[in-house]
């Protein structure tokens, strides 16, 4: 060091400079304070650099540069492949966990169960149908369904009209009644004849 200062006066400050105000510098990284050393050394910022870079290239120092993006520092070196040991127990565990989530996942997908149940089931709690979820629509409009049938089905024990049928429900319910006599039809559970409907 003390050869290549006197072979490099121009930069024998700076390396004199950190010398003395970083202890341990040969041993470990420091963050230093640019803006002290230049009003130190009195140069500039571009000549710090150009300084710094001329003894990184010489072998003298290493340096991690400043920037702006984000850094991770490994507190320990990576082991070699050979070095990993799975014990059969662990690797056993795991796999049972990422079954039981697979499982779950599964379950969400094809169960016809309240989407906000099962979530919150994941976790060991309960709760009651959360009736938004598709599966709670698909059951109350089931439930519907079927209670509409019923009531269709026991006013046809008289055969009756179109217009009949329609005066024991409400206008909002005038398409689901036309579009269920349409399935009972095809089901051949009831006929129409006359103008009328009446149960087969």
């Amino acid at each position: 060091m003390y050869s290549f200062q006197l072979s490099n006066p121009t930069v024998d400050p700076l390396i004199t400079l950190l010398c003395r105000n970083y202890s341990n510098i040969f041993d470990q990284f420091y963050e230093i304070n640019e803006r002290e050393i230049c009003r130190w050394l009195k140069i500039d910022r571009n000549e710090l650099d150009r300084q710094l870079r001329f003894l990184e290239e010489r072998g003298i120092i290493d340096i991690n540069w400043r920037t702006t993006d984000p850094l991770v520092t490994f507190l320990h070196e990576r082991f070699p492949d050979d070095y990993l040991e799975l014990r059969p127990e662990t690797y056993h565990r795991r796999k049972e966990r990422a079954l039981y989530r697979m499982n779950a996942m599964r379950r969400y997908v094809t169960e016809e169960t309240c989407r906000s149940q099962q979530l919150i089931g994941y976790f060991g709690q309960e709760i009651q149908p959360c009736g938004q979820c598709d599966v709670c629509k698909r059951q109350r409009l089931k439930e519907n369904t079927l209670s509409l049938r019923n009531v269709v089905l026991e006013q046809l024990k008289t055969p009756s009209t179109l217009q009949e049928i329609l005066q024991a429900f409400d206008e909002t319910e005038y398409a689901s009644v036309k579009g269920l006599l349409k399935i009972l039809l095809t089901e051949e559970a009831i006929s129409f004849s006359d103008g009328k409907y009446s149960l087969c």
